[in-house]
């Protein structure tokens, strides 16, 4: 297993969620916010219960939120999220961007970690 520290230019997030609700109030109330996110999720067998263990990659972090308020920020975003979710691009108008928030999280401090 190892910690990979990332140093570096800045790394950004963009997630998407519903216009009103708790996660919206409480991101404007404090915009610091912690983050984890985990991949690559895989059983490690072993002879004897203490051999086996899980294989995973994750990060975790902390950065600052803020609610992307313009249309064409949101348009970016939102294509963004999509290529990485289908590996397609999509474009989005302005209709369609403004029944959804958009969230962009600056990371301030990302850690690694995995175990193969």
């Amino acid at each position: 297993m190892s910690d990979i520290p990332i140093r570096g230019d800045e790394i950004v997030f963009y997630l998407h969620a519903a216009l009103k609700g708790k996660k919206l109030d409480l991101l404007k109330a404090n915009p610091k916010v912690g983050f984890e996110m985990d991949c690559e999720h895989g059983l490690i067998e072993g002879d004897d219960a203490c051999e086996y263990s899980y294989r995973f990659a994750s990060l975790v972090g902390e950065g600052t939120a803020q609610i992307v308020e313009t249309p064409r920020e949101k348009m970016k975003a939102l294509s963004i999220l999509m290529k990485c979710q289908t590996g397609k691009d999509f474009e989005f108008n302005e209709k369609m961007v403004s029944s959804v928030a958009v969230i962009k999280i600056t990371t301030e401090e990302v850690t690694g970690k995995q175990r193969k």
